[in-house]
């Protein structure tokens, strides 16, 4: 039982190496996502928790759908993006080009269908693992106090 307690610890030393992995010459970075997405549904197994109130929710997420303060946040990022690809395509060409060097080894630009799941997965994903995972997790190892 002890070495359960002490495994969404190892998980976040795990992601954090991974993470960092670069640095040293590996591309590997990408896998911590994947680790910390399998360790949040673990951890969830193991602790049998509900998964109200961790954004995974289908009822809950339709419920905040509804109210139509949300949008403006749903619709903020996009209109973000947008405008600054139009700022990078009239003042900084060279950024739309080096911004599609850069992921067109993780995203296949040929299939828009194909792009937008991807790029909706993968956010997903680093959310869940990030997010939901190691932020939850690092406040139950070093919470703070004021």
């Amino acid at each position: 039982m002890q070495n359960i307690k002490k495994m969404p610890l190892i998980a976040m030393i795990i992601m954090a190496f991974v993470s960092f992995s670069n640095l040293f010459g590996l591309n590997i970075a990408g896998l911590s996502v994947l680790i910390g997405v399998a360790f949040f549904f673990v951890n969830k197994a193991f602790e049998k928790q509900p998964f109200k109130h961790s954004g995974l929710d289908i009822k809950e997420i339709r419920i905040n759908l509804k109210d139509r303060k949300i949008w403006i946040w749903v619709a903020l990022p996009l209109i973000m993006d947008a405008v600054s690809i139009v700022i990078s395509k009239l003042f900084l060409p060279e950024y739309i080009a080096h911004v599609l060097a850069r992921t067109e080894i993780f995203v296949s630009f040929d299939k828009i269908t194909l792009l937008v799941f991807q790029l909706a997965f993968l956010a997903l994903g680093e959310e869940i693992a990030w997010r939901a995972f190691f932020q939850k997790q690092l406040c139950k190892t070093l919470p703070y106090i004021f």
